[in-house]
């Protein structure tokens, strides 16, 4: 079996969730009188559940690839700074601002802020990172743009899980506003730093994934301007989500040929079944997520957020340059 790569079309198609939730949301406000947008749900919790349903399985898959000698022994030192880091960043930033009893910085809102930053720093750092890949540029410029929707989309989150708190009625309209229109000008100063990723770009597949960023910009701010939160959380989480799937199958399978799966312990004792990883990983990583996103084991916020924070600080480290995942990972079709 030869080594597997993953093709840019495959990557970049996962955009399409964008003009496809671009598109419901402009016939509903054009054509339907708002009706799908009075059908989606105006509760912070369904939200809260849907998140976990998406983040959790990519939380696992990740887990999974450090099950090896190879990755305990690399990432020993960086991995017990990064727990410990995960567990005293939301409980101490939580009870300091409980202390000081500063409204409307409670620590559920402080600790649902600082989720949503980090959240978001995660996804768009993420796609901007691979954009710099395809296009064979590491300008600072990528970084900006990415900065450009973590400060708008921190608001937008933030106002979310507010909808229904005892503080929404009085900082709901501000937080909207500070939402759309940040982005709004955001978008706008960044748009010489698009314009300069794009001349940059040595690649034409580098031009066309930036085209697919900018496109989700628009749409997020569509999305929250007009109150369609279901869709500016489903837009990045997608195609983060998909993207995050696509690479960690292509690290299992690739290493899975160089190592086999005996040293793996969850993977070693299934490998008998000739399953491959493309299969095999979302498989198992759905399975043991299911249990908790349905309720029948309850993990609770707190454990969810330090869990949710490992995972992303671990994925910082682990894709960069010389890292023993990085050398599993291929890409093909970038021209």
């Amino acid at each position: 079996m030869q080594k597997a790569a993953i093709p840019f079309g495959l990557l970049l198609g996962y955009y399409l969730v964008v003009p496809l939730c671009f598109g419901i949301m402009l016939v509903d406000q054009l054509a339907l009188g708002g009706r799908v947008l009075a059908w989606l749900p105006q509760t912070p919790y369904a939200y809260f559940w849907y998140a976990i349903f998406f983040n959790l399985p990519h939380i696992v898959c990740s887990t999974f690839m450090l099950l090896n000698k190879e990755s305990i022994s690399h990432y020993r030192m960086p991995l017990g700074l990064i727990v410990t880091w995960a567990i005293a960043l939301p409980l101490g930033g939580a009870l300091a601002f409980k202390a000081l009893s500063i409204p409307p910085f409670e620590g559920f809102v402080f600790s649902i802020g600082l989720f949503a930053f980090v959240t978001l720093y995660h996804v768009f750092m993420q796609q901007l990172g691979i954009n710099k890949l395809f296009a064979r540029n590491g300008s600072m410029a990528f970084n900006v743009i990415a900065w450009s929707n973590i400060l708008p989309g921190t608001a937008a989150y933030l106002l979310l899980f507010l909808y229904d708190h005892p503080l929404a009625q009085q900082y709901y309209p501000m937080l909207h506003g500070t939402a759309f229109w940040s982005g709004a000008a955001c978008f706008m100063l960044v748009l010489p730093f698009y314009r300069a990723c794009w001349r940059k770009s040595q690649t034409n597949a580098g031009r066309y994934y930036l085209l697919a960023n900018a496109s989700l910009s628009v749409a997020s701010l569509f999305a929250i301007y007009h109150e369609y939160w279901l869709f500016a959380l489903v837009m990045p989480r997608i195609i983060h989500d998909l993207t995050a799937f696509t690479v960690y199958i292509n690290h299992d399978h690739n290493r899975q040929l160089e190592h086999g799966t005996k040293a793996h312990p969850i993977y070693g004792p299934l490998g008998k079944l000739g399953v491959p990883a493309f299969i095999l990983t979302p498989a198992i990583v759905i399975a043991l997520a299911y249990p908790i996103t349905q309720g029948y084991i309850s993990i609770g916020w707190g454990l969810f957020f330090v869990l949710a924070l490992i995972h992303y600080a671990t994925e910082s480290l682990v894709w960069k340059n010389g890292t023993p995942h990085r050398k599993y990972l291929a890409f093909k079709g970038v021209k």
